[in-house]
């Protein structure tokens, strides 16, 4: 009992102490990687004061970057779940393959990655989503979000051209191919990997109405098939653009937990989001919009205030060739609306 009093006269006298970790920044790729994923590696931490995620992810603070993979592999993981992290590195590497995802798998130089199917050659992988190590269990009550990129490939090359994307286009979830690559298998959700940096349409803006855009899905198969089931037509293709204001990955505890994760980069999250569908006509994007709009399955009548993003309402409509869906506010939407 003298223990217990003693414990909570310090937390009073002395809150510093039990404070919440403060939230920073980690770019790490492996001390032994070849040279084309070093130059990713420094390319990436060169960019993180301009980069419009890693501006986000720093916080305006010092960002951490070296070749940490091996120590952060072995380390506590304690101290790596209040990082957002950002980690350059090839399929074998310790810390790659701790964080890996099940969207890809990667075996005697193929990769085989979900709704995209399985390639050989130089292909380049990025997924993203909420840090594992933060949602473990040696964290009881998580003080906010943080997130992770993963940058990987069947080859050097795939993971540079990764990170190409990642640069250039903001690219957080997808297949890069660099140069010629083969389809080993066809199956039921095959997509063709990027090739070329991703060409948004011009009236997707980088911010509006406070929000900015942080990151870019070039999307799987499964969301095209899905509007093809819904509407009649299949898009040419499919990306998510994800935004994000100051405070959206702030909520503590499990309370906030789905707010954060539809707040964040992974592929599925769809909070802050406009999805954008090109589809071949004008025609097929605007009978796609209304016949989404007569849907019961999705919720399109309620206007998004913003203040409830465990369910945001999906708003559609169309602008030209693209069909887009938006769970971001009212006040984005006019702006980007025709």
């Amino acid at each position: 009992m003298k223990y217990l009093s003693k414990l909570l006269l310090a937390a009073i006298l002395c809150p510093a102490v039990f404070a919440a970790p403060e939230r920073s920044l980690a770019i790490t790729a492996a001390k032994n990687a070849p040279p084309e994923v070093r130059t990713a590696f420094e390319r990436i931490a060169a960019a993180a004061g301009s980069h419009p995620l890693l501006k986000v992810l720093s916080e305006g603070k010092n960002v951490e970057s070296g070749h940490f993979n091996e120590a952060f592999a072995a380390g506590d993981p304690e101290r790596l779940a209040y990082r957002h992290l950002v980690v350059i590195g090839e399929p074998d590497d310790p810390l790659v393959r701790r964080i890996l995802q099940h969207e890809a798998r990667f075996e005697n130089g193929a990769v085989y990655a979900f709704g995209f199917g399985r390639f050989s050659g130089n292909l380049g992988w990025i997924e993203s989503g909420p840090n594992p190590f933060l949602h473990s269990r040696y964290i009881d009550r998580p003080p906010f979000e943080t997130e992770l990129v993963l940058i990987t490939g069947t080859t050097p090359a795939g993971i540079a051209a990764a990170a190409e994307r990642f640069l250039d286009s903001g690219l957080v979830n997808g297949l890069v191919a660099a140069g010629r690559v083969e389809r080993l298998e066809t199956t039921l959700l095959d997509r063709e990997p990027l090739v070329h940096r991703i060409a948004l349409p011009g009236f997707v803006p980088q911010s509006a109405a406070g929000w900015t855009r942080i990151g870019v899905t070039d999307c799987s198969a499964e969301p095209g098939r899905g509007l093809l089931e819904h509407t009649g037509s299949e898009p040419l293709r499919v990306c998510a653009v994800k935004y994000h204001r100051p405070g959206a990955w702030d909520g503590a505890g499990a309370e906030h937990a789905i707010g954060n994760y539809l707040a964040g980069l992974h592929r599925a999250a769809y909070g802050n989001t406009l999805l954008v569908a090109e589809f071949a006509t004008p025609e097929q994007a605007g009978t796609a919009a209304v016949k989404l709009n007569r849907e019961k399955r999705i919720e399109t009548s309620r206007k998004n205030d913003g203040k409830n993003p465990e369910k945001p309402p999906v708003n559609c409509f169309s602008r030209g060739r693209y069909l887009l869906m938006s769970t971001l506010p009212e006040s984005f939407n006019r702006e980007i609306a025709e």
